[in-house]
C-alpha cells in the first residue's frame, strides 16, 4: 500500500445530471465498482471528498447521488455535497474502477487517503433520519463543503 493512491488506472466521468443518468442503458456500469468522486475549481486539481463501492451497478449509485434520498443518509449527504460544491462552480468528477472486491477496494482507498491528506465525507458522523431535521443536516452538508474547499 503506496502513500498516496494513484487513479491512472481508472476510468473518469463526470458527474451525470439525473436526465443523463435516467437516459443511460440500464445495463450501463452493472457490475462491481470501486470509486472517488472529486471535486475542482476550474481547471484546478482534483481533490477526493467521497470513497464508495458498488456490487450492483454504478448507474444506479449515481441515480441514488442525484436523487440524494434524505432517508439514506449516505445518499443524502453526497448526494447534497455534489450539489452544493456543483453551484459553487466545482466540476465534479467519478473516477471508477472495477473490482472482485469492492468491500475490500473501498476501505483500502479510505485508509490510504485518510493519511495523505483530503478531508473525505466517510469519516463524518451521519445523521439519523428519524431523528435530525433535514435543514440542519444541509448545513452541516454546507459548512464541510465550504471548509474543504477553502483549504
Amino acid at each position: 500500500m503506496s502513500d498516496s493512491p494513484t487513479f491512472e488506472q481508472f476510468q473518469t466521468l463526470d458527474f451525470p445530471t439525473l436526465a443523463v443518468v435516467r437516459s443511460w442503458d440500464p445495463h450501463y456500469l452493472e457490475g462491481e465498482y470501486v470509486y472517488v468522486i472529486f471535486w475542482a475549481m476550474d481547471n484546478g486539481s482534483e481533490t477526493p471528498f467521497y470513497v464508495g463501492m458498488t456490487e450492483k451497478s454504478l448507474r444506479i449509485r449515481m441515480w441514488d447521488y442525484c436523487v440524494a434520498q434524505w432517508g439514506a443518509s449516505t445518499d443524502f449527504w453526497v448526494g447534497e455535497a455534489i450539489k452544493y460544491l456543483s453551484g459553487k462552480g466545482c466540476r465534479i468528477v467519478i473516477r471508477y474502477q472495477p473490482t472482485s472486491e469492492p468491500r475490500k477496494a473501498e476501505e483500502d482507498l479510505i485508509r490510504q487517503l485518510q493519511v495523505s491528506g483530503p478531508r473525505l465525507i466517510n469519516g463524518l458522523r451521519r445523521h439519523r433520519y428519524q431523528t435530525h431535521e433535514q435543514e440542519a443536516e444541509r448545513s452541516f452538508i454546507q459548512r464541510y463543503c465550504d471548509l474543504i474547499t477553502s483549504t
